[in-house]
């Protein structure tokens, strides 16, 4: 198995330090460890505990003040019939003398810079101390050797092979050619990338011909290569003190009126996901809108431009994650009809797909926030319409999304349904003026009031 595939752990390290007592006439002893100190104090402690609470001969007593008598027989039991145990759970044999763990004042000998294996230099503990404890080595417990898998590791990272990989927009494996090369990939490409549940994305770009290994290498060593624009919902609701979820509007699609219109539906692959939505916009200005102005403002004032400049330039980095925290209600295509579901709640437009600035998913609050041609007004200065006539207030003040003073605005889309092939129902855009293909609800909706819940009683 691959080292990164691997589940890693690391252990809380320090560099050992080296000891020698000295007895009573001057005589220096043999050197040590020092942890062998705290290793001597962990297992009095433990063997106190034996003695007073396990110990009980009828023929004499074991425990004094909570500690071990000085005893030979007592300490002869102990070995006997407990120090297996206390190896097993602790990790190390307890040692054979008392160490007063006297630091030992030699340079070369405490920095041994010529071990032929330097990590063994190092002690293993089984979790980082709280701060105040960090340069103290009376509370730390020695990591389990023995038994590693009864101990807390400092660090845990999962392997690379808990990743799942997610399908990319069929954009990607389309080769027309374009601007003169024999693909359409020599431009810039814009992600977007919608998260409904919380997870974390890797991105990867994977060479599959040794032969460009060198310019593969060149090009990416070199300056960031890409730029991240981060949405939020932040325009349909004001957060409570109680409450810092984003609010935002939702689509709804009800279950009987969908059946009951009997329509022919092109189901996507991914239609039904629950983690991730990745779309592949063509339009950059419309799929991030800020792209041109970040990048002339930034290329105005350097000609070495790193991904780092790009997210410390102000404004250059908006913290809101479109969508984040929602899951659609259902797992899979079969649960459109089940009976444990009435309806299905969606972040983004359905039916509408392959656009320009959205491709397969028109998020709400990106089309209604994030549009070029849309204008958001500051919320106290906003002005609503009153439907008395004597107050006068019939021309509304408010966010608006219009190319024209009397035209909303135009998405460019073209239909994933083959509309040359007959059908025997009708498709979506055939229907009349009079049908509901779905709903958009009348208040904004927490992102954690809409995190599915199943359980084998359905949602």
């Amino acid at each position: 198995m691959p080292f990164f595939c691997e589940d890693r752990s690391w252990t809380y390290r320090t560099f050992r330090r080296l000891c020698q007592d000295t007895s009573l006439d001057g005589k220096k002893g043999t050197i040590y460890d020092c942890v062998l100190k705290r290793q001597f104090d962990i297992y009095t402690e433990w063997k106190n505990s034996i003695c007073c609470e396990k110990l009980s001969p009828a023929d004499m007593n074991t425990c004094m003040n909570g500690k071990c008598i000085d005893s030979p027989e007592v300490e002869n039991m102990i070995i006997d019939n407990y120090l297996e145990l206390f190896i097993l759970n602790y990790g190390f044999a307890p040692p054979d003398f008392r160490p007063r763990g006297e630091f030992l004042m030699n340079k070369i000998l405490q920095e041994d810079i010529n071990a032929t294996y330097p990590i063994d230099l190092f002690n293993q503990w089984q979790n980082l101390p709280r701060k105040r404890e960090l340069y103290s080595n009376d509370k730390l417990i020695p990591f389990n050797n023995v038994n590693p898998e009864s101990t807390t590791a400092w660090i845990t990272k999962d392997g690379c092979c808990r990743c799942q990989s997610h399908p990319l927009p069929s954009y990607f494996v389309n080769q027309a050619a374009s601007r003169g090369f024999r693909d359409n990939k020599h431009q810039h490409v814009q992600l977007a990338i919608t998260a409904l549940n919380n997870v974390n994305l890797t991105v990867a770009v994977e060479l599959l011909n040794g032969l460009y290994y060198t310019e593969f290498d060149s090009y990416f060593k070199g300056n960031d290569k890409g730029e991240i624009y981060i949405h939020r919902p932040s325009r349909f609701g004001v957060k409570s003190s109680s409450n810092s979820d984003n609010l935002m509007w939702l689509s709804m699609i009800e279950k009987d009126e969908l059946e009951a219109l009997n329509l022919d539906m092109q189901m996507n692959g991914d239609i039904l996901a629950n983690n991730i939505l990745i779309d592949r916009p063509k339009d950059i200005s419309i799929g991030d809108v800020y792209f041109a102005k970040r990048r002339n403002d930034i290329l105005a004032a350097s000609d070495n431009v790193s991904m780092s400049d790009l997210l410390s330039h102000t404004g250059s980095m908006r913290d809101t994650r479109s969508g984040k925290g929602l899951k659609r209600k259902i797992q899979n295509a079969n649960d459109v009809t089940a009976e444990n579901v009435s309806s299905i709640l969606l972040p983004y437009l359905p039916f509408f797909s392959n656009c320009d600035g959205y491709d397969s998913h028109i998020g709400i609050s990106r089309l209604l926030e994030d549009h070029p041609n849309c204008t958001k007004v500051p919320p106290h200065i906003t002005k609503e319409v009153k439907q008395y006539p004597w107050q006068a207030m019939f021309e509304p003040f408010s966010d608006s999304c219009l190319e024209s003073k009397n035209k909303g605005v135009d998405l460019k889309c073209l239909f994933d349904e083959n509309i040359a092939a007959p059908s025997n129902k009708y498709r979506w855009y055939e229907l009349g003026k009079e049908a509901t293909l779905f709903y958009m609800t009348q208040l904004p909706i927490t992102a954690s009031d809409f995190r599915d819940k199943y359980n084998n009683e359905g949602y």
